[in-house]
């Protein structure tokens, strides 16, 4: 199932640096190969369950009359989109901070050991956050679609 996430966050890995997606692939410098573990499940995993969770507390915990409008959906997919951003941006900058990220994947040095390039920036980490958002999105739409048919008020929002 970890490989189906990295199937999906590889059609937005052009948002963030190609360096970090291969530590998200779970690459390790010191042997060369993949033999890390594959982040993209565990991040995958909480965005897919924040996103269960929007959809279960829109539906069926503010299930009111109120709410069973095309716009009220929309202001509870942009904040679950949001707090995925925030769950993106965090997991990996965290990483990226405390020196968790390899250093092949990090910089490029020169002979002396001096750092010549930067590979992944700050930026990099908040792109992979907004790539994130837009997956909360998709599952957000899913479970939307799988799980409104049981609401009293809001089964037929947003269409």
């Amino acid at each position: 199932m970890n490989e189906l996430f990295a199937t999906l966050y590889g059609w937005l890995k052009s948002f963030y640096a190609k360096n970090l997606d291969e530590y998200l692939l779970g690459y390790n410098c010191d042997t060369g190969v993949y033999d890390n573990p594959l982040l993209y499940g565990h991040v995958g995993w909480l965005t897919v369950g924040i996103s269960l969770v929007v959809v279960c507390l829109y539906y069926y915990v503010l299930n009111h009359p109120r709410f069973n409008r095309w716009w009220s959906w929309v202001l509870v997919l942009i904040g679950c989109a949001g707090i995925n951003l925030f769950v993106g941006y965090f997991y990996t900058v965290t990483d990226y901070q405390t020196g968790m990220i390899g250093d092949c994947l990090m910089f490029t040095r020169d002979t002396a050991g001096g750092i010549i390039a930067y590979h992944i920036h700050i930026a990099d980490c908040w792109m992979f956050g907004v790539a994130n958002a837009l997956m909360s999105v998709l599952f957000f739409i899913i479970f939307s679609l799988a799980l409104k048919w049981k609401s009293r008020n809001c089964k037929y929002t947003p269409f």
